[in-house]
């Protein structure tokens, strides 16, 4: 008898709610892209980074499969990190072009 009982308030336990974390606006957000595949050493590296963004980290904890996380970019930020002299002249020039 005792044993059906625990199976009965167990199975009437409540799922706990989700954890919310917000990234801190003092957050430093880079990525570093890599070269793969077929044509990847046609490819070049780079580090990237975004001034402004914004996000948060969701946490289920009764079911990690369902965490996310939402990170929200705004593109006038992205600051390529790259050294110019990595980025060949052709490029240099489009993006001098645009950034004027």
């Amino acid at each position: 008898m005792m044993r059906l009982i625990l199976l009965i308030a167990l199975s009437q336990a409540q799922p706990r709610d989700s954890v919310v974390y917000l990234l801190s606006p003092a957050s430093d957000f880079q990525v570093t892209t890599g070269k793969s595949g077929v044509f990847g050493f046609l490819g070049d590296e780079h580090t990237i980074r975004a001034r402004a963004f914004s996000g948060r980290i969701v946490y289920h904890p009764d079911s990690v499969a369902a965490a996310r996380v939402e990170i929200t970019v705004r593109a006038d930020s992205l600051e390529a990190l790259t050294p110019p002299s990595c980025v060949p002249a052709a490029v240099r020039a489009i993006l001098e072009a645009r950034a004027a």
